[in-house]
């Protein structure tokens, strides 16, 4: 029927723009990632934590759920908190992804739904606004709405993305453990022993830490909390 076909061709349209916008996530993260390779220069834009961290590009997370995620900063780096999920498809440059900024030292708190999302982290010193803005452009796309311009970067983005080339993923459950050994398995960064699922007090706690030049990511709370496996582009 035509109802039928309606249907099916709705449910094809939102099928295909959920693949495309993940392929804008994953293509947007490996150009983030291209940009630690080097400097940047610029004129000092220090922003106050929880602020969006691309103006004019991103915006801030929603704020919205039944649990609660801290990122607690404490390192003598600054980082950016970025957030994927489908409930915020990338589909031209009129979407906007989730980024806030959070301040060496600093922590960050906001409501979200455990399982729906992935979490990824940029760390580096002195937050700028470009002398050259930065553009991407969306794959298979040529068109003017088609790109994103980027004012804003590290002029001392950290070499080493660990967390950008993987992904943080906090569910409610436990992931279980993949039996083949050939595939890529999540790692976890926290799960909580003995507790029992109570979905009224949900919460995950990610924090940064420094050794020396080493930084590493530690997590808490009654959540479960994974690194994803390895992404397509750089990393460890």
């Amino acid at each position: 029927s035509a109802t039928t076909a309606e249907a099916e061709t709705t449910s094809g349209t939102a099928i295909s723009q959920d693949i495309f916008s993940s392929q804008v996530e994953q293509q947007f993260k490996g150009a983030l990632y291209s940009l630690n390779e080097m400097e940047h220069s610029g004129s000092s834009a220090r922003f106050e934590t929880g602020s969006t961290a691309f103006p004019g590009l991103s915006k801030a997370l929603p704020d919205n759920g039944p649990s609660i995620l801290t990122v607690d900063n404490a390192t003598n780096t600054d980082i950016v908190l970025l957030y994927f999920t489908s409930d915020n498809l990338l589909l031209d440059n009129s979407s906007k992804p989730y980024a806030v900024f959070i301040g060496k030292g600093e922590h960050y708190s906001t409501r979200f739904a455990a399982g729906f999302g992935r979490f990824n982290f940029i760390l580096g010193n002195d937050w700028l606004r470009l002398d050259n803005s930065q553009s991407f452009v969306f794959p298979g796309r040529s068109s003017p709405s088609s790109s994103w311009q980027m004012d804003y970067y590290f002029r001392v983005p950290l070499p080493r993305q660990h967390y950008l080339s993987h992904d943080v993923e906090i569910t409610r459950f436990e992931q279980p453990n993949n039996q083949n050994i050939n595939a890529p398995a999540h790692k976890p960064l926290h799960e909580p022993s003995g507790s029992v699922y109570d979905e009224s007090n949900t919460s995950a706690t990610l924090r940064f830490v420094q050794s020396g030049n080493q930084i590493s990511l530690k997590g808490s709370g009654t959540l479960y909390i994974y690194e994803s496996p390895l992404r397509l582009f750089g990393g460890e």
